[in-house]
């Protein structure tokens, strides 16, 4: 096995989710990896999973979606929902998924949700510096996080 290899967790010691998500992990990786359909009926099981997921310790943290075979609004809430926990504990998220369901996310706006974003800068009013902040999308919603505790002075 090469030292970028993952390997699969099979003890754990949440509620497991049955055969909907398996969990990988390797080098600060966890690799999330959701099965079958992904719907009203399996997500009661599967994001009380996702959430102690999210409290394990890692830099990047994988969703991926290529072995679903349907994933309705309420599925697709729960990967962005552990995107939002994943990111708001200053980790990294990122999305594997067929070409087929990356258009769909792009066609409903939820793949600006799901897409990991770059850090944007935003110029204060008669240009008097840069105030560095996160910008993220979270269910329509646009949310600032400011990432340096400078300021600027008011004219």
């Amino acid at each position: 096995m090469s030292m970028h290899a993952l390997e699969r967790i099979n003890s754990v010691s949440w509620p497991p989710p049955g055969d909907h998500a398996h969990l990988y992990a390797g080098a600060g990786l966890l690799l999330v990896e959701l099965r079958g359909g992904i719907d009203l009926a399996a997500v009661p099981r599967v994001r009380p999973w996702l959430d102690s997921v999210a409290a394990l310790p890692a830099r990047l943290y994988v969703v991926d979606l290529r072995r679903t075979s349907f994933v309705d609004g309420t599925g697709l809430g729960m990967v962005l929902r552990f995107r939002e926990r994943v990111t708001d504990a200053d980790a990294d998220f990122g999305l594997l998924c067929a070409r087929r369901v990356h258009r769909l996310l792009r066609a409903h706006a939820a793949w600006t949700c799901s897409a990991p974003r770059p850090p944007w800068t935003k110029r204060s009013p008669g240009g008097a510096g840069d105030a560095p902040a996160d910008r993220r999308h979270v269910g329509g919603r646009r949310r600032m996080r400011a990432t340096s505790t400078a300021t600027s002075s008011s004219a």
